[in-house]
C-alpha cells in the first residue's frame, strides 16, 4: 500500500531535452533502497523502466555501466525494460543490463499491458476494503502518546483505504485484494495479523500496546472480542478467494480471445522473476 499510494501520487513534470537522469535513478535503486543481506535463499532483482538515455554529462553521479556491475557484486540482476524505439535509449539500456547480468526488454511506449476488467473487480475491491476494516492498531506502549500513536496508524490505513476506493482503477482493488489474503505481512503494527502468525499470542497480549476500547474489556471478553474480529477477516479472505477464482478463469478466457501471450510490462516483468528466481533455484 505504501509502494502503491507513493506511486499514485506522483507526477510527470520538468525536462526539456531529451536526456534524464537515469544515473541517479538507478544508483538509488542499488544503494539506497535497503536491500538485504546477500544469502543463497534470496533473490534480489532490479527494473530499469525509461524511454530516453542516461544524461552522462552529469559527473556527479557515478556513470550507469559502473553502478550496474556495483550491484552484481552486491548480487543483484539489473534489468532494462525501454518503452519506445529510441536509438540510444536501446544502446544504453542493452548495456546496462549486459553490465548487470540481467535482461533487455522493448516494449510500447505506453507498457503495453494487457488490463483486463472483470465483472468480479469492483466485489473484490470493496471486500478488500471491508478487510483493511478489520485493522487493529497494535504498539506504542500506554498513556497519551501511546494513543496518538495508534490512532495515527489507524487514521492512516483507513486514509489508504478511501483513496484506493476512490482513485484506483478497478484491476488494481482486484489485485490487491488476493494479495492481502495471500499475505502474512500485509498489515504492520496489525494486532489480529500478529496473532494469525504466531508472534503474539492471546496469553502475550500487552494491554498497554491495545487501543483504549479494547484495553477496557475484561480479558475473557477481550479474546472473545478478537476471535470474532478474526472470524470475520477468515470469512472476507474467504469470499476475496472465491471470487479471485472466477476472475482468473475470466482473464485466462479474455486473454485467449487476445491471440498470443502479452508482451507489456505486466508480462514482461512477471516472467523474468520467475527465471531469475529459478537460476538461484527458488520457486
Amino acid at each position: 500500500d505504501q509502494v502503491y499510494t507513493t506511486l499514485m501520487n506522483y507526477e510527470a513534470e520538468g525536462g526539456g531535452d531529451e536526456a534524464e537522469d537515469v544515473r541517479t535513478a538507478l544508483a538509488d535503486g542499488v544503494y539506497k533502497a535497503g536491500w538485504s543481506t546477500v544469502s543463497s535463499d534470496l533473490a534480489q532483482i532490479i527494473f530499469l523502466v525509461g524511454d530516453a538515455p542516461p544524461h552522462n554529462d552529469y559527473e556527479n553521479t557515478t556513470d550507469t555501466l559502473t553502478t550496474a556491475a556495483s550491484a552484481v557484486r552486491r548480487g543483484i540482476v539489473v534489468n532494462t525494460i525501454q518503452c519506445g524505439t529510441m536509438g540510444p535509449t536501446t544502446r544504453a539500456w542493452r548495456a546496462i543490463a549486459q553490465h548487470g547480468n540481467g535482461q533487455y526488454f522493448a516494449i510500447a511506449d505506453n507498457g503495453g499491458v494487457q488490463a483486463i476488467s472483470s465483472p468480479y473487480d469492483e466485489q473484490m475491491g470493496h471486500l478488500s476494503n471491508q478487510l483493511g476494516a478489520t485493522f487493529v492498531p497494535y504498539g506504542f506502549g500506554e498513556g497519551a502518546d501511546g494513543e496518538m500513536s495508534r490512532g495515527a496508524l489507524a487514521r492512516e490505513k483507513a486514509a489508504v483505504e478511501a483513496r484506493v476506493a476512490t482513485d484506483a482503477p478497478s484491476v488494481a482493488k482486484a489485485e490487491r485484494a488476493l494479495n492481502k489474503v495471500v499475505s502474512k505481512e500485509a498489515y504492520v503494527g496489525d494486532l489480529l495479523q500478529s496473532l494469525e502468525n504466531g508472534s503474539v499470542t492471546f496469553e502475550t497480549i500487552n494491554q498497554a500496546d491495545l487501543p483504549s476500547e479494547l484495553r477496557r474489556l475484561p480479558s475473557a471478553d477481550l479474546k472473545l472480542e478478537l476471535e470474532r474480529r478474526l472470524a470475520q477477516r477468515r470469512e472476507l479472505r474467504s469470499q476475496i478467494l472465491s471470487l479471485s477464482k472466477q476472475r482468473e478463469e475470466f482473464v485466462k478466457s479474455e486473454r485467449k480471445k487476445m491471440n498470443g501471450e502479452s508482451e507489456g510490462f505486466d508480462a514482461v516483468v512477471a516472467n523474468t522473476v520467475k527465471a531469475q528466481m529459478a537460476r538461484k533455484g527458488l520457486k
